[in-house]
């Protein structure tokens, strides 16, 4: 039995070592594939267009800006550039450093008001949700040193301060027949505003007042402010009363003197435009005499200088100006003189006095319309220049001599208006009106009076223009 046991026993054995297959588990198939694998797209960056204010310290010469390029319209009235201080009475509605701190703002005729905000261009219109703006048609811009833009409009004042809730606000208690802002300039702590009624001076709440000319003033209808801080002094243009000299004193504001061609070297008293130069001489743009046959033209008056030296004339006829009916002025960091006229721009070299002239032609197509509505310079040296039907052209560095070839037509006259508003008549240094149907945007009910408190900042360097 023993012995059957051992038998059986070492049968078995001989059967495990000998007749069973050994296990070997299968690997798992490699996830693989002939065809790679399939990731969403990257998203594309938009390509930064070469009219972008971005490129501006890169990018030399002459640039236009279009509605291609995010413009609200191509027919500007205005340009103004942000000169942020750091310091001030208001809370600061721009941050120097900021993107916004090199903002650019554009007036249109129709098409509200437009700005490059660090990244792209926007858009402003009546219409727009969360927005005060007085009208479409914007015609003066000034932007204060603590960065509250004052926008005015052919139908009242509105203001933006960006980091300031409420950020918009409308103004329109004038107590004037029409409350339509040409002209905006700060002169220390004082506001002045030009309308077709007269010249408006404003402190805080204890000075607001209208002058007229029944105080004096040689005309009611104000196109251009320029003023003087350190000497406490500002200057008026009028259309057809020469120029009014101020005295500011915040509440003490008074007309001291008018300037015109009775009393001065004033070759005519349609004043459209003015600029200051550091060293205080004052530069000033005419349109062409309505009334007296006058020409038009710029003149020098730097008032501390020999009574024979003080007044210079520049003129289309001697050859130094495109045109006599002359729209803007401005002098740039190097104290270049720019002259925007309704032919188009001039340049006085500061340190020749040498005059050269450009159009749409001689740019290149750089400028988009030889109608120059407003000039501005930014505190990095870049000049601004905003036309009527070619859009905005921006300039950096020192000019390309001027080319000879022809791009296109030049763009000599006004485009056909749009819109319902009082605006700059092309050829004629008249306000008129064009009753057209909008194309724009739908008038909306003009928003009640909102008093607000001017925040008045120490004045820096304001847009000389």
């Amino acid at each position: 039995m023993r012995r059957l046991l051992i038998i059986l026993l070492a049968l078995v054995l001989s059967a495990c070592q000998g007749g069973a297959a050994t296990y070997s588990p299968t690997p798992k198939p490699s996830v693989q594939s002939s065809a790679p694998l399939a990731l969403p797209p990257a998203p594309t960056p938009e390509p930064l267009t070469t009219h972008s204010p971005t490129n501006a310290s890169t990018q030399s010469g002459w640039t236009r800006i279009t509605t291609a390029d995010g413009l609200p319209s191509n027919d500007l009235l205005t340009v103004a550039t942000a000169n942020i201080v750091p310091t001030g009475i208001e809370p600061p509605c721009i941050v120097a450093d900021s993107p916004m701190g090199q903002s650019v703002w554009v007036g249109t005729h129709g098409a509200g008001l437009g700005y490059w905000d660090g990244a792209r261009w926007n858009t402003v219109t009546t219409t727009t949700p969360d927005t005060r703006l007085a009208s479409n048609t914007v015609q003066a811009i000034f932007v204060l040193p603590r960065g509250r833009v004052m926008i005015g409009t052919d139908q009242g004042l509105s203001t933006f301060c960006p980091l300031k809730p409420p950020s918009w606000e409308f103004r329109v208690g004038w107590n004037t027949p029409r409350s339509s802002t040409q002209a905006i300039y700060l002169v220390g702590a004082t506001h002045f505003f030009g309308h077709p009624d007269g010249t408006r001076a404003m402190y805080q709440t204890s000075l607001n007042r209208l002058f007229t000319t029944a105080d004096g003033l040689g005309a009611n209808d104000t196109r251009a402010i320029v003023g003087d801080a350190s000497i406490s002094r500002a200057w008026v243009g009028t259309f057809g009363g020469g120029i009014g000299v101020f005295s500011v004193g915040n509440t003490a504001t008074r007309l001291r003197s008018m300037l015109t061609t009775a009393n001065s070297g004033l070759p005519n008293n349609y004043v459209t435009s003015l600029a200051r130069e550091t060293s205080g001489v004052l530069w000033i743009g005419y349109a062409p005499d309505p009334a007296g046959g006058r020409a038009g033209g710029v003149s020098r008056y730097d008032e501390p200088a020999p009574e024979a030296s003080r007044w210079q004339h520049f003129s289309a006829t001697s050859g130094n100006l495109p045109s006599e009916d002359v729209r803007a002025l401005a002098v740039d960091r190097d104290g270049d003189l720019w002259v925007g006229t309704a032919t188009g721009l001039a340049r006085r070299a500061a340190a020749t006095g040498a005059w050269t002239r450009y159009t749409v032609e001689t740019t290149g197509g750089g400028l988009g319309s030889n109608v120059i509505s407003a000039i501005a310079v930014a505190p990095d040296g870049t000049r601004w220049f905003s036309t009527r039907g070619g859009g905005l052209t921006r300039l950096v560095g020192s000019p390309p001599p001027p080319v000879t070839q022809t791009p296109g037509p030049s763009v000599t006259t006004q485009p056909t208006r749009t819109t319902t508003a009082t605006i700059w008549a092309s050829q004629t240094p008249t306000l008129t009106s064009t009753p057209t149907a909008s194309a724009t945007a739908t008038s909306t009910p003009t928003p009640p009076l909102v008093r607000y408190p001017l925040y008045l900042p120490h004045l820096s360097r304001a847009k000389t223009s």
